[in-house]
């Protein structure tokens, strides 16, 4: 049997029952990847090539345009790797823009089909960003032009500012494309302090929604550059909103009585500072009591977290063990997760890596 390290990327690797013998999957090899092989089919009559990538980009792209989008997006993921047959692939949409984002090399022969098949649906440009590693990450043209690097997209009828030459600093995060207005629709009249604020998205989608004031917490002063002009790119006036560059626990730990109606909470799944490391599944119930001892009677937390090893009953243990430390007691209201552009096999647990939970605290 000839050793999987020695075959070139792409090679279809045939998985069958260790027992058995039985026929179980194909899949595509990737000799420097974490995952050594990638199931793209459970029919042994498939093969991989043109003719299968091409009818699957197609599909990914038809299922989008019938059953989730709606006119006011115009940021979104347009293919979802396995979910769509197409692993290791993901390709976002931004504006008049697509972003092809392979996580394995195998995809290196296939660039120029992709575009073909996405210039229609993107007409100014398809765009490659490798995420392979070791690779690249400066975004390349593979048809038509670069796009502006900073590139004003609507997610949900709202404007929000995308940087398309920067990987490292997106701007706007598609997943939470449904979240925002869904939570913003329960934020009318209400002060919220937002932490871990980012760009300030939530931000918007609470002030076109109705909320009456925000605090915005983030180290980052660009963060807070962007929001501001994330505001007033839907017209929205910036005096009732405070932008602070400052350690979010730090801020919190500061506040002597005040408090807030609502809390967006929603930090990295994992970072350094010189606080030292954090990590979402071992530090949401400092986060949350901290949280909670800004919020009003009665008040709303929305916690997220996008960490794909922590599962959902183990989030909301850790939002529960939080309340506990706070003394104050939480009902969950709701419970969300990915948006429909973001779908994921039923199998595929870690593809569902986003969770949002909106609790009343009393």
């Amino acid at each position: 049997m000839r050793r999987l390290g020695r075959l070139p990327a792409g090679t279809t690797i045939a998985v069958h029952d260790a027992k058995t013998g039985r026929f179980l999957a194909a899949g595509l090899f990737e000799p420097e990847g974490a995952i050594a092989v990638r199931v793209f089919s459970r029919d042994p009559r498939e093969s991989w090539g043109a003719r299968l990538i091409g009818h699957r980009l197609d599909a990914a792209i038809a299922m989008r345009e019938r059953w989730i989008l709606r006119a006011q997006s115009d940021a979104y993921r347009l293919v979802n790797g396995e979910s769509d047959g197409l692993p290791a692939l993901v390709v976002d949409r931004f504006g008049e823009w697509s972003f092809v984002q392979p996580y394995a090399s195998y995809w290196d022969p296939w660039t120029e089909l992709i575009a073909d098949r996405l210039m229609p649906f993107t007409p100014r440009g398809v765009i490659l960003r490798s995420r392979v590693a070791g690779a690249s990450a400066k975004p390349r043209v593979i048809a038509g032009e670069l796009p502006p690097p900073d590139l004003a997209v609507r997610q949900e009828g709202a404007r929000y500012l995308a940087f398309t030459q920067d990987g490292k600093k997106p701007g706007i995060y598609l997943d939470h494309r449904e979240n925002r207005p869904a939570v913003a629709a329960r934020l009318i009249g209400a002060r919220i302090l937002n932490a871990y604020s980012y760009t300030g998205s939530f931000t918007v989608a609470a002030a076109m929604a109705g909320a009456r004031a925000s605090v915005n917490v983030d180290l980052s002063p660009w963060c807070h550059d962007v929001a501001r002009r994330n505001l007033e790119l839907n017209g929205l006036p910036l005096e009732p909103h405070e932008f602070l560059a400052r350690d979010v626990l730090e801020y919190l730990a500061s506040l002597r009585g005040e408090t807030f109606d609502a809390i967006v909470l929603d930090p990295p799944s994992f970072s350094t500072s010189r606080r030292g490391t954090q990590s979402s599944q071992k530090d949401t119930p400092k986060h949350v009591a901290s949280a909670l001892a800004a919020l009003a009677p009665s008040g709303l937390l929305i916690a997220c977290t996008n960490d794909s090893r922590f599962a959902l009953e183990d989030y909301l243990g850790s939002i529960g063990r939080g309340a506990a430390l706070a003394g104050r007691t939480l009902r969950v209201l709701e419970i969300r997760g990915l948006p429909g552009d973001f779908p994921t096999l039923p199998a595929f647990s870690e593809g569902r890596y986003l969770k949002l939970v909106v609790a009343v605290a009393d």
